[in-house]
């Protein structure tokens, strides 16, 4: 069963994809959670409080839920499986996130509440960055692993190359959300062509 809370999060997060955050109402977080506003603020502060606690829970959490596994650490082709892994990562992400919000919200409304968020919460930014350098420094410690077991080239630069597999995605994801959504088949395609560039042959 969810907690008050967590139908509070869920329902104002709706809202303010769908909405705005200037265009959402106290009344309307009531109306949609089905719960007082006493029940609201017992458990935030203001409007505001729930929204950055909103995009703490349906985006950066959202973002940070990875388990890599240990497989791709013995693996003879640690790159080639962390890939694998990634993708199977980003792909249930996707699909969770829907059962989460319990709506279909689309990539680019996601996308937009995404990018309110640099403007309209204090300190997004340095939790961006260190997003992003956590997903940076995973991508390295499987290139690094693959130059030592001689899967990739040996002279491989490992920064530029684990930006190159990070921004792709982030690339893909937001002309994804332009269309439709993100394309898993072409996020493959894509890694794997790079992937081909560094193998050893």
């Amino acid at each position: 069963m969810k907690s008050t809370k967590e139908t509070i999060l869920r329902e104002s997060f709706k809202l303010f994809l769908a909405k705005g955050y200037d265009g959402t109402s106290v009344p309307d977080i009531e109306r949609a959670a089905k719960i007082t506003r006493g029940a609201i603020f017992h458990h935030f502060i203001n409007k505001e409080d729930i929204f950055k606690q909103s995009a703490d829970y349906f985006v950066l959490s959202f973002l940070e839920e990875v388990n890599y596994g240990e497989e791709y650490l013995s693996s003879s082709t640690p790159l080639k499986a962390f890939m694998g892994k990634c993708l199977e990562v980003i792909e249930a992400r996707m699909k969770t996130f829907v059962q989460k919000t319990n709506v279909e919200i689309t990539p680019a409304s996601f996308m937009s509440f995404a990018l309110y968020l640099k403007d309209h919460y204090e300190g997004w930014q340095e939790k961006a960055l260190e997003y992003e350098k956590r997903k940076i420094d995973a991508w390295e410690k499987a290139i690094n692993l693959a130059k030592e077991k001689n899967e990739i080239h040996p002279d491989t630069n490992e920064a530029l190359l684990a930006s190159t597999f990070h921004n792709l995605y982030m690339g893909l994801s937001y002309g994804g959300a332009l269309v439709d959504k993100l394309s898993i088949p072409d996020l493959q395609r894509l890694w794997d062509y790079i992937y081909q560039q560094q193998v050893v042959k």
